[in-house]
């Protein structure tokens, strides 16, 4: 198996510990004054306000600075590759800042101070899709009308055009309420309906165990790094926690990159991923050049036959059970349909330029086709240059979309700092796992032999 292991003319240890303190003291700042109140005094007829943060906030904005301290004091000295594993201990603390957002915000269907609270439209179509399969009901035939106008808020739910709807599909709220994803999405979340929990709690431990994975995954030289990318933008822990369903897809996408070494479990992922949002269809071409430039062709035919073959078992049942026809009407809804222009790229000046919606999506179409045939023919063309950041590519594709939501953007760094961070492609992360899963195992009989000699001998010695 090809490994190569980068040197850096830099002690990487030592730069992540200082952009590590910094992060820790910018999340001890936004914790400590933006979860409180203002005490409002008056004096000499003159009104002061003073901030009132709770006593949990100003505790833990203590811990986070005296940690920030540690991570700077150790720059440069013999212990700072031992302080640097602190990155161990980031699934736990993505977890509980997640939780935090769920339970204190996300849960609720109001607007608390800065954050829209509430479920999306996406998320309740899925979970209420999952109750039915759960209880052996087809979650295609039915409208969840009466679901999204209790669950959802009117800000997270999607409008129609009622004359633009595809025949057979009716919506008499003019609003989505049919669910309009593959089968994955409603299968994902039957854990969670099974249990009782919410689908973003199920999304939260997701989250936590991807980012556990890539911890033990990732280079050596490069672990302090981790932290630093999965908590310093918090959008990558609200999002699961607030009800916006995408953790699937990137969890799988992100598996396939992981796995790219091995042909049929990587393009099981990439299959169970476009079962479940579009996504991973964008992405899987970017991800076959790079398969193709590490193994060739027999390794690509592998790869792409697995993957449709697995996109098929997933999603024929589905398609039979509920009619050819209506199936493929509700699953391509999203791209049939003219949709609100919505999002961070062009099409966020659709309705501030007055354009005709109906006039001017087709020029949306093209450039994403467009755009897509062009970045694919430059990773082909400049792969040896371009690397592991043409998994951007997709990105800018979707940018180009009729709806470039915020939330399809904001995975796509994740995925080039993933491949990166584990040496994808020359290095095999999985290798790296099975050899720290046989160091863990080693670890603890080794814990386990030297507690029992302990013991032995102090029974022993009682015993004389």
């Amino acid at each position: 198996m090809a490994t190569s292991e980068t040197q850096f003319p830099f002690d990487t240890d030592d730069v992540g510990l200082i952009m590590l303190a910094l992060m820790l003291m910018t999340y001890a700042n936004l914790v400590l004054y933006n979860t409180g109140g203002f005490a409002v005094s008056v004096m000499n007829e003159v009104t002061t306000f003073a901030y009132d943060p709770p006593a949990l906030a100003m505790a833990g904005a203590l811990v986070l600075y005296l940690v920030a301290f540690l991570a700077l004091l150790s720059v440069g000295s013999a212990w700072s590759a031992s302080v640097s594993k602190l990155s161990y201990v980031t699934p736990f603390v993505y977890g509980v800042v997640g939780i935090l957002f769920l339970k204190n915000v996300f849960s609720t269907s109001v607007i608390r101070e800065r954050v829209m609270g509430g479920k999306t439209d996406g998320y309740v179509l899925q979970y209420e899709g999952a109750g039915r399969l759960l209880r052996g009901k087809n979650p295609y035939t039915y409208n969840y009308d009466q679901e999204i106008l209790a669950q959802v808020p009117g800000y997270f739910r999607t409008p129609l055009t009622p004359d633009l709807l595809p025949q057979g599909v009716q919506y008499p709220t003019n609003i989505v309420t049919h669910l309009d994803y593959p089968p994955v999405s409603v299968i994902w979340y039957l854990p969670a309906r099974a249990l009782g929990v919410s689908g973003a709690t199920q999304d939260l431990v997701a989250m936590m165990l991807l980012v556990a994975l890539v911890t033990v995954v990732a280079r050596d030289e490069l672990r302090t790094f981790i932290p630093i990318f999965f908590l310093i933008d918090w959008n990558l822990i609200l999002f699961p926690s607030a009800f916006i369903p995408d953790a699937a897809w990137v969890l799988f996408v992100v598996c396939a990159i992981l796995s790219l070494h091995y042909p049929r479990l990587s393009a099981l992922f990439l299959a169970l991923g476009a079962s479940y949002r579009p996504q991973p269809i964008i992405v899987a071409p970017y991800l076959g050049i790079i398969a193709y430039n590490l193994y060739g062709k027999q390794y690509l035919k592998k790869w792409v036959v697995t993957g449709l073959s697995a996109t098929a078992l997933i999603n024929v049942p589905f398609a039979l059970w509920t009619g050819l026809g209506a199936y493929w009407e509700y699953v391509t809804i999203p791209i049939s349909i003219t949709l609100p222009p919505s999002g961070v790229g062009p099409a966020m000046l659709v309705d501030y330029l007055q354009l005709d919606p109906m006039a001017v999506k087709p020029l949306f179409t093209v450039a994403v086709f467009g755009a897509w045939f062009l970045t694919l023919a430059a990773s082909y063309r400049y792969y040896d240059k371009l690397g592991v950041g043409m998994l951007a590519f997709p990105g800018l594709v979707l940018w180009f979309h009729w709806r470039s939501l915020q939330n399809y953007m904001l995975w796509f760094p994740m995925f080039v700092f993933v491949a990166y961070i584990v040496g994808v492609p020359e290095r095999d992360p999985l290798e790296s796992l099975k050899a720290s899963s046989l160091r863990l195992r080693r670890d603890v009989s080794d814990g386990i032999e030297g507690a029992y000699d302990e013991v032995y001998s102090r029974v022993q010695s009682i015993r004389n």
